[in-house]
């Protein structure tokens, strides 16, 4: 168990010629309070997603955030289920 303040997170970029959007799935823990988030970065927009259920295992990559899966073999997103805050640039 971790006690004392923390940051984990995992950058996964994609690109094509002319677009870039990436997504970094963490962990937060702060005062004690442990919290995740999916942050996805476009090339217009950033938006960070609070996620409830938050799973990891480093050794063969695997991060489960929300619906959300980010593994050696790929990337599957569910996040029109989310409830997403948006910043623009």
């Amino acid at each position: 168990m971790i006690t004392k303040d923390y940051f984990k997170g995992w950058y996964f970029k994609c690109t094509d010629e002319d677009k870039t959007i990436a997504f970094i799935p963490a962990y937060h823990q702060s005062g004690g309070m442990g919290s995740a988030s999916l942050q996805i970065i476009t090339d217009d927009e950033v938006y960070n997603v609070p996620i409830g259920s938050f799973e990891c295992r480093e050794k063969s990559l695997y991060i489960k955030a929300g619906n959300c899966l980010f593994t050696n073999n790929g990337i599957e997103l569910d996040i029109k289920r989310l409830h997403v805050n948006s910043w623009g640039r």
